[in-house]
């Protein structure tokens, strides 16, 4: 019988990504499977998980999730060693579903140092743009559900919903110039479809723990977190405008996300952050954040997309 492409039945999708994912702990491919539970019910057109069998051994899988802003992201690329050359060919036709579903960027997310899969997206077509460090940090709780604006040092924290799309489009597009934090990404990102993923079907104009950062009335960059279940906080984006750097607004825009948390009943902070975004990575340590994994970011070519 010759090696067969097909799609991964729902019912075998959690012993699919514990096979993908096989480095990962149980409790974090139970994460993996509810995200992909989560992107598939946003966007039931999404491609499932692919893989190659033969003699109903698995050779190869992968799969791919496509989130608000019609950002897709490949995930889960591995083969067996003798098996590899299975791998791009599953990474592209899953591109294909893609953008055949509508996303129009393309990036894959994949365990640090993990050679197999990247030759097999450098196969595909991806380039390398970045090691992304994931950051966690232990909180004291004080509840409340304070999300008002308020003031932290010499900063005020104005909410979103004060503020039209437009506008925070136009701020997020600031703090990307001269930027350290996967400066090659952000020039491949159009900021309407930024901040509908940072947004991840929210409503900016509802009570989110979402701010717009100004110093003597002018706006000089932006907080956005989200709260996830069982008390977890998550940095989604923190920026600050290039006119803005050096003057040590970093460290109180983190010392204020930690406090905020806090009282919103968090206990974790979760972030990400570029590891040659040096001043980022420097503000994280001083604060105590542990590494938690560090992934390589790689994204889709524009030649690679023009291929049939």
């Amino acid at each position: 019988m010759l090696a067969q492409t097909r799609e991964v039945t729902r019912s075998q999708w959690r012993e699919f990504l514990a096979w993908t994912h096989y480095q990962l702990q149980s409790y974090e491919v139970d994460g993996m499977y509810a995200e992909l539970e989560k992107r598939t019910s946003q966007f039931p057109t999404a491609p499932g998980p692919l893989e190659v069998v033969e003699h109903d051994r698995r050779l190869a899988g992968a799969y791919l999730t496509i989130a608000p802003g019609r950002v897709a992201a490949v995930s889960g690329v591995r083969a067996l060693p003798e098996h590899t050359a299975h791998g791009p060919r599953i990474v592209r036709r899953l591109i294909e579903q893609a953008s055949a579903a509508g996303a129009t960027q393309i990036q894959a997310i994949v365990d640090r140092n993990s050679n197999q899969a990247s030759d097999i997206l450098t196969a595909a077509g991806f380039q390398q743009m970045a090691i992304l460090k994931h950051l966690w940090l232990q909180l004291p709780r004080h509840e409340s559900t304070e999300t008002r604006q308020f003031n932290h040092g010499p900063l005020e924290f104005v909410p979103v919903s004060s503020f039209s799309r437009r506008r925070i489009e136009n701020l997020i597009s600031s703090t990307f110039i001269d930027t350290l934090d996967c400066p090659a990404v952000n020039e491949l990102r159009d900021p309407k479809c930024v901040l509908e993923t940072f947004l991840d079907g929210q409503n900016p104009r509802m009570n989110i723990p979402w701010w717009i950062i100004q110093d003597h009335g002018a706006e000089i960059g932006c907080l956005f977190l989200n709260i996830h279940a069982e008390n977890v906080a998550e940095l989604v984006y923190m920026g600050l405008a290039a006119q803005a750097r050096g003057k040590g607004f970093g460290r109180k825009i983190v010392e204020a996300a930690c406090h905020r948390c806090s009282t919103l009943g968090c206990t974790i902070l979760v972030a990400a952050v570029d590891n040659r975004n040096l001043p980022a990575v420097h503000i994280y340590d001083r604060f105590g954040f542990q590494t938690h994994r560090e992934l390589e970011a790689w994204f889709l070519t524009a030649a690679s997309k023009q291929k049939p």
